[in-house]
């Protein structure tokens, strides 16, 4: 006995987390939003049923022709009776039966998977491209992890529905019913005895089976995510680990978590090896009653009065039962199959029913070339309910000036970038650039007139020269080295190994941060944006690659619009003007000098957090050696 997709038990632990949440929709509206990208494949999807009709077809009638061999082909005398003949015809039959099932099977199951490995790839590209749409809402809200685990382990489990648990159910349900009809024709009075004795044990079997199966792996989901869990911090950690020599104590408490995980699965696969030998149990005992009646019938055919059956409908019946059980506990836990299959969908669609919380107007226009002047007109915006962050804002930035904001943290610093990059929607008052109002272009054209330096270098896998070339993939290589030598990133890009071909991995993670930020400024620089953000762009650098990029901000800053949130002087007191928030106000604004002589916030923020930072910038100015240099690549 073979229990299939040992996997289908594993989803039992996940009907508690279902209970736990309320659905959105019904399974219906799933089953038909799944279909639906069956249609690219629907000519394929008819020949796998006909293949499956097939192959199910001709395995019901294996059984009835080796019971016919052993009545028919063997007599007495079978050379002289002809039986010979008989036998050699049904040893062909059984032979072309088991050579057109095995080509059936092979075209079903190649079939099976192109279509449910085609329909995952339409719905994970559909939700890729609705991710790219979605709104920074949305992505500030959830976990990076929820959604690569919808867009990957969810997608797994709809491929696993649709090209194999669907369908091998579907097989064992014709199995059920063409076993059930078999046995009837063949013995009607044997046959509803031997289904009413072997069904209910069956079902009562699997229902024990499943609550404790459930319980078991459950827990062993636990167990696992305990030793990932404790892995990866070990892993992210292991600098501070071994300066706090904490590598014994980290050595004893993943032991720990991985003893409780071994006991877990031992206990998981005992329930699940159980099984075996219970249905096995079941079977012989069935196979037994059968021969029992066999014997009955044919030794006292004269006095039953029980349907006579013959040594090869014995056999026959006890080879239907081998093919009965199976099924049934098959089909028992396809329904937590079904609805572990039917959560993942739900959480798929409810992704891709997601609507941006930013939506180009019907009407919306191209944002012409722009000069940068920038408006902020009684703007006020909340990101939870009227918690305002921003209240009744104003602001006018003139084309090609530059624009410090400092303030504590929570001041609306971050919120006022935002904005204007339309990454939020604006609640009340409107921002307008050259006179156009930011909600009446089109998103395209407004941030193709953008640049954005973060405080955390953001880069992706590939070569410095793809990294830097982001935005403009075609552009030439020339253009690129400009970029990086106006940011003052080319000296240290020619000595890596393959210079501008370099790989730097995932996520930058052969460069420095200092190194991962000079690529971020030639990015931008090579955008040649007519408005630059820069959001605490030069805070998680050393003091020498700060050095380096405020001798690039005086050229990147040139004829361009800026935005600068920094905590560092070095790039607060050279700008145009420098504006104080606090809770969402302006309460100081003017350039550094002004500022300092009027011994306000700015001041008291400059005696808290810029002084220090002013001398050592000054130090490090007439003294480059003083500090230990740029961050060597890693």
């Amino acid at each position: 006995m073979n229990l299939r997709h040992r996997g289908k038990f594993i989803d039992l632990a996940e009907e508690a987390e279902r209970e736990k949440h309320s659905r959105v929709t019904s399974d219906l509206v799933l089953g038909k939003w799944i279909i639906g990208y069956l249609k690219g494949d629907i000519g394929l999807v008819i020949l796998a049923f006909i293949f499956i009709a097939i192959s199910t077809g001709l395995g019901m009638v294996s059984p009835y022709i080796s019971g016919a061999i052993i009545d028919q082909g063997f007599g007495e005398n079978p050379i002289v009776d002809g039986n010979y003949q008989k036998l050699l015809l049904y040893c062909l039959i059984l032979f072309g039966i088991a050579v057109s099932l095995a080509v059936i099977n092979l075209l079903k199951n190649f079939i099976l998977y192109r279509i449910g490995y085609s329909s995952v790839k339409r719905i994970r590209s559909e939700t890729f491209a609705k991710l790219q749409g979605l709104s920074m809402e949305f992505f500030d809200k959830q976990e990076s992890g929820r959604i690569i685990s919808r867009v990957t382990n969810d997608c797994d489990k709809i491929n696993e529905l649709m090209s194999g648990s669907i369908i091998t159910s579907l097989t064992d349900f014709l199995t059920v019913i063409g076993v059930s009809i078999f046995l009837i024709v063949m013995n009607w009075e044997l046959g509803l005895i031997t289904i009413g004795i072997a069904v209910p044990p069956t079902i009562l079997i699997s229902y024990i089976f499943k609550v404790r199966a459930r319980e078991a792996y459950r827990k062993t989901r636990k167990t696992i995510a305990n030793v990932t869990s404790t892995l990866s911090e070990s892993i992210n950690g292991v600098k501070v680990s071994q300066s706090f020599t904490r590598e014994g104590q980290n050595i004893r408490e993943f032991r720990k978590v991985n003893l409780e995980d071994r006991k877990a699965n031992i206990r998981a696969e005992a329930i699940f090896a159980a099984t075996y030998p219970i249905f096995n149990f079941l079977s012989s005992a069935v196979v037994g009653f059968v021969y029992l009646y066999a014997g009955w019938t044919i030794y006292y055919s004269g006095s039953t009065i029980h349907l006579p059956i013959t040594p090869g409908e014995a056999i026959a019946f006890t080879q239907y039962i081998g093919m009965f059980f199976n099924p049934i506990l098959n089909l028992t836990m396809f329904y937590n199959t079904f609805q572990s299959t039917m959560a993942a969908a739900e959480r798929l669609y409810e992704l891709n029913q997601q609507t941006a919380s930013v939506l180009e107007k019907e009407d919306a226009y191209v944002l012409p070339r722009i000069k940068g002047e920038v408006k902020f007109k009684d703007v006020s915006f909340a990101y939870v309910d009227e918690q305002y962050v921003l209240w009744k804002f104003n602001l006018h930035v003139r084309p090609g000036e530059s624009i410090a904001i400092v303030g504590p943290t929570g001041a609306g610093k971050t919120t006022i970038v935002n904005l204007l990059a339309r990454f939020y929607e604006v609640q009340k008052g409107a921002i307008t650039i050259d006179g156009h109002d930011i909600r009446n272009v089109t998103l395209e054209s407004l941030h193709s007139q953008m640049g954005i330096v973060l405080q955390q270098p953001v880069l992706f896998k590939g070569t410095i020269k793809e990294n830097i070339a982001y935005a403009h993939p075609d552009t030439s290589l020339k253009r690129i080295i400009k970029a990086a030598k106006v940011v003052n990133a080319h000296d240290f890009i020619k000595h890596l190994p393959d210079g501008y071909d370099t790989d730097i991995g995932e996520s930058g993670k052969r460069l420095s941060v200092g190194q991962k930020q000079l690529i971020s400024f030639a990015r931008a620089i090579l955008h040649n944006p007519r408005i630059l953000i820069l959001d605490e762009a030069t805070s998680s650098v050393d003091p020498y690659t700060e050095l380096l990029i405020k001798k690039a901000l005086t050229k990147l800053l040139k004829n361009r619009t800026s935005f600068i949130i920094a905590h560092r002087l070095s790039t607060v007191r050279n700008a145009d003007r420098i504006i104080v928030l606090q809770q969402g106000k302006i309460v100081e604004e003017g350039t550094n000098e002004e500022l300092l002589a009027k011994k306000g916030e700015y001041y008291n923020l400059y005696q808290l957090q810029f002084k220090e930072q002013e001398e050592q910038e000054e130090k490090l100015e007439d003294d480059p050696s003083s500090s230990s240099g740029s961050e060597s690549s890693k």
